[in-house]
């Protein structure tokens, strides 16, 4: 395991203490760019994500929707029916590129 692998998963096991110590009856969100793409298994990941992303997964976002499975969170904005430009905030120009995603930069 690499420097970075083991401060990813620190990094997760944090959130997982701090989501488990937020009381049942309050609610929860999170807000953030986890650098994730949870990809497009919504079947698989039924009441986790829904049918409206973009990309396939990387191993953030398995470990978030492992954390959201684990605490029964949902990441809405897979629910909502967005325009492709509005699912994403920004991707690198060359990996936009290889993957053909039309993304939206809140820096444009």
């Amino acid at each position: 395991m690499t420097n970075l692998d083991d401060a990813k998963e620190s990094f997760y096991e944090e959130l997982d203490a701090l989501i488990s110590a937020v009381p049942q009856g309050d609610k929860l969100l999170r807000l953030g760019d986890f650098n994730t793409l949870v990809g497009q298994a919504h079947q698989a990941w039924k009441g986790v994500i829904g049918p409206h992303r973009v990309g396939k997964c990387n191993s953030n976002g398995l470990a978030l929707l492992r954390t959201h499975t684990t605490h029964g969170l949902a990441s809405t904005n897979t629910m909502l029916r967005l325009p492709t430009r509005n699912k994403t905030l920004w991707m690198h120009p060359v990996v936009d590129a290889r993957r053909g995603c039309t993304v939206k930069s809140p820096l444009a």
